[in-house]
């Protein structure tokens, strides 16, 4: 097993990024093509990160970047968001610098369950690995987890990411029954550590390391 690629900070380095938007719609093989949020809801618990799947390059299965316990996935009602700890090889180096270039993005390979509505919609699928890619059939994005600012297209992408794992990291804090003194709900929890308080102020990125803090993990 190889160990982890360390990035600038001094921490594991990862790939993060927006692997699927849901209610995009593209044509593939003619015809048009969607997920509905939810589609994923079996596999994964919505708002929180779930054990991932394998990541490889450009849909290639013996091409494996990440093997599944390096990976983890947050579906949201936006998307299906992922972070990948790159392994201290060739293929993690090379998909690092495809990352800091800003030319990767994200795919998917999944088999879908039933059979897609009249406009093409999946109601319900399942997820078998993610792909980095070049160029992605969806409007993904990917980016390194200690990059400080990433290409002006991938901004608002990597804002979503951000609000949403605060949110789901906030949630692993905040306790299920609060406090005797105070009246607020595990939701309000949330709330009272930041979280849409530091959207609307900017300080998203330093809510952020706190709340690592608070749960334990590496900024």
């Amino acid at each position: 097993m190889s160990a982890d690629l360390i990035g600038r900070n001094g921490q594991p380095l990862a790939i993060e990024g927006l692997a699927l938007p849901y209610n995009e719609t593209i044509v593939f093989s003619g015809q048009p093509e969607s997920f509905r949020p939810g589609a994923f809801s079996k596999q994964f618990k919505r708002g929180e990160w779930s054990a991932g799947v394998p990541v490889d390059l450009d849909h290639e299965d013996d091409w494996t970047i990440c093997e599944a316990d390096r990976v983890a996935v947050l579906d949201t009602d936006f998307g299906m968001f992922f972070r990948a700890i790159l392994p201290d090889n060739d293929r993690g180096r090379y998909i690092a610098s495809l990352a800091r270039s800003g030319e990767l993005a994200a795919s998917i390979l999944f088999d879908p369950v039933g059979t897609p509505d009249a406009t093409g919609a999946i109601a319900r699928s399942r997820l078998r690995a993610i792909s980095a890619v070049t160029r992605p059939a969806y409007n993904t994005a990917a980016w390194c987890s200690d990059d400080l600012r990433v290409h002006a297209e991938t901004e608002e992408t990597r804002r979503r990411f951000q609000i949403a794992d605060l949110a789901a990291t906030a949630r692993l804090y905040a306790p299920t029954k609060p406090p005797a003194n105070e009246r607020e709900n595990a939701n309000q929890r949330i709330d009272y550590y930041g979280f849409s308080r530091v959207v609307a102020n900017g300080t998203l990125d330093e809510a952020l390391a706190e709340m690592y803090a608070l749960c334990g993990r590496p900024a």
